[in-house]
């Protein structure tokens, strides 16, 4: 197993190009702004499927009590999507080493 984590972008779905018939004039879309909203996707999955994954919103950081509550709801969705792992009692679990 492996966990990870990156950073997403909310970004405007809205298309910049736009089909204009002749003499139409084009309206003026608002730029986005410089910071987007962001987001932090927290992943968990072994070489078969993804067994866990969490969306931590803007302002808030993976710290030792989230990480903790994180490795307790990954082990929980383990446990039903791969018993076989479970009742061996060895698994492999690769981590970065960020702080």
């Amino acid at each position: 197993m492996t966990c990870d984590e990156k950073w997403a972008h909310l970004r405007n779905p809205e298309n910049r190009k736009r089909w204009l018939d002749v003499g139409q004039s084009v309206e003026p879309v608002a730029k986005q702004g410089r910071f987007e909203k962001k987001f932090m996707i927290c992943g968990w999955w072994n070489f078969e499927q993804v067994i866990n994954f969490e969306i931590i919103p803007q302002g808030r950081s993976v710290n030792f009590e989230n990480y903790c509550e994180q490795l307790n709801r990954m082990y929980a969705s383990l446990t039903s999507k791969c018993p076989a792992l479970v009742k061996r009692r060895k698994a492999l679990l690769q981590q970065d080493n960020a702080r």
